[in-house]
């Protein structure tokens, strides 16, 4: 039972709130991620038709949106440690 300096509980609302703000940098970098692979594959696809070098470039791009998904995930991971530590 709260004791009286605790005051009412959070609304559910605010909950949820508090829950999305905390997850917002996550969400974002998994975003990141699915787009960096969609780019990257949808413009290596588009040069391979252009330059009639299939499928190299196709795999290029596939590799560079790995890449900058996964570096971008890793930063948001990195900022997310540091404000813990701090």
């Amino acid at each position: 039972m709260p004791g009286p300096a605790e005051g009412p509980p959070p609304s559910p609302a605010a909950v949820v709130a508090r829950l999305l703000r905390e997850a917002a940098p996550y969400i974002a970098a998994a975003w990141t991620v699915g787009a960096g692979l969609l780019v990257g594959v949808l413009g290596g696809r588009w040069l391979d038709q252009r330059w009639g070098t299939r499928p190299w470039l196709t795999m290029l791009g596939l590799i560079l949106g790995i890449a900058v998904g996964f570096y971008e995930l890793a930063r948001v991971m990195w900022r997310s440690g540091a404000k813990r530590n701090q």
